[in-house]
């Protein structure tokens, strides 16, 4: 570095000590290193404090810590692990279950497009509107037996991506019938 660098990051960290309240000493008095430390610290101090947020506030934000897997199935094949919302398994065959749900990830964790990319002789996707999604209509009979028949994990997608499908409302009678 050359001087007028030195000057100016030399003037630079005594402004920022001076706004912190670090350099609060008469002029042409020494602090002692000591007495530097402490008056270092207690800015910091008072520094983190201002920025600290309150727990009752922080408490209002999060009322439970939760994580995006306690709202998932993992589905797993051995080597390779995903996670895909609840709600979004349209059918798991019975010789399937083991890699279905599992409360452990082991191996490796690929997002779901490889995952069903590198499993499609087990797994398969199913793709659904928003309005099947949502459960405002059903998805065909004869599309879910053929989907059974296939004996494959078949999970629901939208636009590529897993998701939850609810099932269809049921169509209330109306009250002059």
């Amino acid at each position: 570095m050359n001087q007028i660098q030195l000057l100016l990051m030399g003037g630079a960290a005594c402004l920022i000590l001076a706004s912190a309240g670090v350099l609060e000493a008469e002029p042409g008095s020494r602090l002692s290193r000591e007495e530097l430390i402490a008056k270092r610290d207690s800015a910091k101090e008072r520094a983190t404090t201002k920025l600290a947020p309150k727990e009752e506030a922080e408490a209002a934000k999060h009322p439970s810590q939760s994580s995006i897997l306690d709202s998932s199935v993992l589905l797993s094949d051995g080597r390779n692990w995903t996670f895909i919302p609840k709600g979004a398994l349209l059918y798991i065959p019975d010789r399937l279950k083991d890699r279905v749900n599992l409360t452990e990830s082991k191996g490796k964790y690929v997002p779901f497009d490889q995952f069903a990319q590198r499993n499609r002789g087990w797994l398969s996707t199913h793709s659904v509107t928003l309005e099947q999604a949502r459960g405002n209509e059903p998805i065909k009979d004869s599309v879910r037996k053929v989907l059974v028949n296939s004996g494959r994990v078949i999970v629901t997608v939208c636009k590529g991506g897993p998701i939850t499908t609810r099932p269809p409302k049921v169509a209330v009678a109306s009250a002059g019938a």
